[in-house]
């Protein structure tokens, strides 16, 4: 990694200056981009780029993982082209990437996997929602290989297929695939993702019963299902893991009975 001066031009090249960053001003003090509000440092080390709308309207260069101490990368809601960057697969150290709402381009790769190293990466946050120019694309079964992550965010992602039931192999606490154009039924698997918190499939185009092993996970409290095809029956027994609070899965007509103390909007 350049040092002093250099290290402040290279994160300028980085984003390529839009003009939302003209307060990113050059300076002879090696450390001045540690002053810049987007960016966190630990021991002049960039750490943290957060750069959520910030009208960035280029590829991401494949020399951003230079900064070779970089954690978290958010890049939400700007207007970034290109396919996906597996130039970040070479972030060894990554444990929040969110590239939510931009211009990608391309089918999700299959060896998203890569964006752990071995044991040098821990990525807990994953965020590539609103990205509808993707090419239509399966949730790759490599996604289990992700050992550390939390949360899967993949809202309006041109999601087709059924949903893998390697899923049932993540350690998620939160998964959002909703409004994407899924097939088939919930996998049953769903049920071993022990930790799970919230569960969020809907507006898309799943068929079947809802799985009674949902109702076996003991910490899941959010479920939201509706605008898909199951008109099957919702077990009796959705909440006797007993921390689900609520079951929205209108424009299904499930049938059952259920727990009084549960919230439930079937209509």
């Amino acid at each position: 990694m350049a040092v002093g001066l250099d290290k402040n031009k290279l994160i300028k090249k980085i984003i390529r200056n839009p003009p939302s960053l003209n307060h990113w001003a050059p300076s002879s003090n090696s450390s001045s981009h540690c002053s810049w509000p987007e960016i966190t440092c630990l021991n002049n080390s960039v750490v943290d780029l957060s750069l959520r709308n910030r009208t960035i309207n280029k590829t991401i260069p494949s020399f951003l993982c230079d900064l070779h101490d970089l954690k978290h990368i958010d890049l939400y809601y700007n207007n970034i082209l290109g396919g996906f960057p597996t130039t970040l697969y070479n972030c060894s150290k990554l444990e929040f990437l969110d590239l939510s709402e931009n211009y990608f381009v391309g089918t999700i790769p299959d060896d998203i996997q890569r964006l752990e190293i071995g044991n040098l990466s821990i990525l807990d946050y994953l965020g590539l929602a609103y990205n509808m120019k993707f090419m239509p694309s399966k949730l790759p079964s490599s996604f289990k290989q992700l050992n550390n992550l939390k949360t899967l965010w993949m809202c309006e992602a041109n999601l087709v297929g059924e949903i893998p039931e390697v899923i049932g192999d993540l350690t998620a606490l939160e998964i959002d695939l909703s409004a994407n154009n899924p097939t088939g039924a919930i996998p049953g698997d769903v049920g071993k993702l022990e930790k799970l918190t919230s569960l969020v499939l809907f507006s898309n185009k799943l068929s079947g019963e809802i799985p009674e092993s949902i109702g076996l996970i003991s910490t899941l409290t959010d479920v939201r299902l509706f605008s898909n095809n199951l008109p099957g029956k919702l077990s009796e027994h959705i909440c006797y893991g007993g921390k689900l609070l609520g079951v929205v899965a209108f424009e299904n007509n499930p049938t059952g009975k259920f727990q009084n103390h549960l919230a439930i909007v079937i209509a």
